[in-house]
């Protein structure tokens, strides 16, 4: 489920450039900057940013509810997408990315927990193929040229 109440397929997004990223709205460190750099990058591109879509995966379904998923969306752009869903059908999903994730207790914080999870970012082209793989490590900048030369193939698509 989208985070704005909707049923979400990742066919529907036929079209446009899909940014695909796995985290939790409570992660402390490589969650939210992966979500600065993608909303830093898609601010940067010369291209409609309509032309890119991102969309944030959660891999804490029990508190990453739809709403709390637009609101965490919503600090970083606007148009991003939260993504929420049951265990079984997030663990489809994960399993189909190659995303793994752990939930449990970090053991400086007591009562709190974590969610340790790989997370790289893919990006699918408009027709459904998985074209690049960002990580936490890819630069704004990179991003950025990346994503304007898949934009660009949109508009001249030869």
């Amino acid at each position: 489920m989208a985070s704005d109440g909707t049923e979400f397929r990742l066919s529907q997004r036929r079209g446009q450039i899909v940014v695909l990223s796995f985290g939790y709205t409570s992660c402390p460190d490589v969650c939210p900057t992966i979500l600065a750099k993608l909303a830093q990058a898609r601010a940067r591109l010369r291209a409609p940013a309509s032309k890119v879509q991102v969309v944030f995966v959660t891999v804490d379904p029990t508190r990453d509810t739809p709403d709390r998923l637009r609101a965490h969306m919503d600090r970083f752009d606007r148009t991003f997408v939260g993504v929420t869903g049951t265990r079984e059908e997030l663990a489809r999903v994960q399993q189909a990315y190659g995303i793994v994730a752990q939930q449990g207790p970090p053991r400086d914080r007591p009562g709190a927990i974590l969610v340790d999870h790989s997370a790289p970012v893919y990006v699918i082209d408009q027709d459904g193929r998985l074209r690049l793989m960002f990580t936490d490590a890819t630069s704004v900048e990179d991003m950025a040229h990346d994503l304007q030369l898949l934009s660009e193939a949109l508009e001249d698509p030869r």
